[in-house]
């Protein structure tokens, strides 16, 4: 994942961050993936089953709609996955962040220039030339 090669602390730090992120990330995954629908079926007394629709006196149930609608259910599911995972990275980094602060003994603010401003370069005219034709381009196409 990408936090584990561009986080700015290094030691231990790191080396937890991506160790506990990794563990949590796999734990959503399945949880999302392998366990949710088992868990909605048995969670509960067992129930009749309840017609979501009726049509010429014919019952339409909520398994029937599952063929119809697993890969959309899936691709939310994913969507779910992504906003969680980039949440849960945004928290440990601000957390981590925090911690770094905390043992400097300095605001969070100071240990981002401290550690991410001081040490990265100002562009050069050549690059803030070609990110300019870039977006121009990405711009004139929409």
């Amino acid at each position: 994942m990408a936090y584990c090669r561009n986080f700015p602390s290094k030691g231990w730090y790191k080396t937890m961050r991506c160790y506990i992120s990794r563990c949590v990330s796999l734990a959503i995954a399945f949880l999302l993936i392998g366990w949710s629908g088992p868990l909605a079926q048995t969670s509960g007394p067992a129930k009749q089953k309840e017609a979501v629709a009726v049509v010429a006196g014919q019952p339409i149930y909520d398994d029937d709609l599952q063929p119809f609608v697993q890969a959309q259910v899936f691709q939310l599911r994913l969507q779910e996955y992504d906003a969680k995972s980039k949440a849960l990275d945004n928290l440990v980094n601000q957390k981590l962040l925090e911690a770094e602060a905390k043992k400097k003994g300095i605001s969070t603010d100071k240990v981002l220039e401290q550690e991410v401003d001081a040490k990265v370069a100002d562009p050069t005219e050549g690059e803030v030339k070609a990110l300019y034709i870039v977006q121009k381009q990405q711009l004139g196409a929409l």
